[in-house]
């Protein structure tokens, strides 16, 4: 974002504009942030690895570190090694990125695609009538995650499944939960 866009947010109470494909080094001390976001920017940084490492070293103890993103980007700025993967590539390597940078927990993955996304992507103009893009994030902790991250079960609900007409049986489980579940089924399928 550029500095007249962020002046127009009055929520925020800090604003800085700052280049990390110039320098991922920032302008702050040690473990001063609680959480950092980075939304759409994995496909334009040219020296990720610094950029997560310099998170890393801005995060407090137990922070949080959100990488976010869909299946869209600006072909003509985006790094060959963001346009040459589809989308489950591009999140290992945020994984593999968060590895190396270090001072991270072991990162989980978040996929919220819908049902018929993938007909959307073929087909650009039914995308917003098929669910809209699938939204992609890595997280992370450094150090370790905060208290309560491990499984918890909120409640058992019944859900239709659309085009079949059958219903199971679900739990309803925490985000941090359901993070780790999708993780697990994403790792054990891609390692089949």
């Amino acid at each position: 974002m550029n500095m007249e866009e962020m002046e127009k947010n009055s929520h925020l109470t800090h604003r800085i504009v700052h280049d990390l494909n110039d320098s991922p080094t920032m302008p702050f001390l040690d473990e001063s942030f609680d959480a950092v976001i980075l939304s759409g920017v994995m496909p334009y940084l040219t020296e990720p690895e610094s950029v997560l490492a310099e998170v890393a070293r801005l995060l407090k103890p137990a922070g949080v570190v959100i990488v976010s993103f869909s299946d869209r980007m600006w072909m003509s700025k985006a790094t060959n090694g963001w346009k040459t993967r589809g989308n489950l590539g591009r999140c290992q390597l945020v994984q593999d990125i968060m590895r190396a940078a270090g001072g991270l927990t072991e990162p989980e993955l978040i996929v919220d695609a819908p049902l018929m996304s993938p007909v959307g992507q073929l087909i650009p103009a039914l995308r917003e009538q098929t669910g809209g893009d699938p939204f992609l994030a890595i997280v992370a902790y450094k150090g370790y995650p905060p208290q309560g991250w491990a499984m918890q079960v909120q409640s058992v609900e019944t859900v239709q499944i659309p085009l079949v007409n059958s219903t199971v049986q679900a739990l309803k489980v925490t985000p941090f939960a359901a993070m780790y579940l999708i993780y697990i089924l994403l790792q054990h399928s891609l390692n089949m």
